[in-house]
């Protein structure tokens, strides 16, 4: 199994997991301002 691009890796963060934050659920991650920055960080490293 090869590693995932950045790409693959935030698309990955959509699939059914069940994420919270504040009370609300969160679908997409990637997208969540709590959670975005964080997400494109990990990306960036994983287009390296």
């Amino acid at each position: 199994m090869s590693a995932r691009t950045g790409s693959e890796f935030l698309r990955g963060l959509r699939d059914e997991r069940e994420i919270w934050v504040g009370g609300d659920r969160v679908y997409d991650p990637a997208d969540h301002p709590a959670l975005r920055g964080a997400a494109q960080v990990l990306a960036a490293i994983k287009r390296e």
